[in-house]
């Protein structure tokens, strides 16, 4: 492996620490995310598991029936003005981007496509479900 690709930057790490240190409405410590090599991906998991989602998502196309073509903006750590997303299954558990409903291991979902560096957003998931209902565009 690249070792440029085994360092987190430094900005996730920091934001790995703020959301490690913050605390909840009720006074309570939140979630304390592991910091290392796939930092942003455990920032996205955890931020979809306590219901704080703070990406805004659009489909924007779907040109083919295993790729749809999706705008990704996320204030904390990443936007995408046209990320492409391919069908997969769902290697692990966890939440939908799209809807926030449960996603089990198995599950028919998209997931942002890359080929040489992960994206920020690489551990999130949308049911195909709610992709193929999703307005075009809107």
């Amino acid at each position: 492996m690249h070792a440029k690709h085994s360092r987190t930057d430094p900005w996730s790490q920091t934001l790995c620490l703020l959301d490690s240190l913050s605390c909840t409405a009720d006074g309570t410590r939140g979630n304390t995310v592991s910091i290392g090599r796939h930092a942003p991906r455990r920032v996205a998991a955890g931020a979809c598991a306590t219901g704080k989602r703070a990406a805004h998502i659009r489909v924007l196309d779907r040109p083919t029936s295993r790729t749809a073509i999706v705008t990704w903006g996320d204030p904390t750590s990443c936007h995408y003005g046209d990320q492409v997303w391919r069908i997969a299954r769902a290697s692990n558990d966890g939440f939908c981007a799209l809807s926030g409903q449960q996603i089990r291991r198995g599950d028919v979902v998209y997931r942002p496509s890359h080929y040489r560096l992960a994206p920020a957003n690489a551990g999130s998931m949308m049911l195909a479900t709610c992709v193929l209902i999703a307005p075009i565009g809107h």
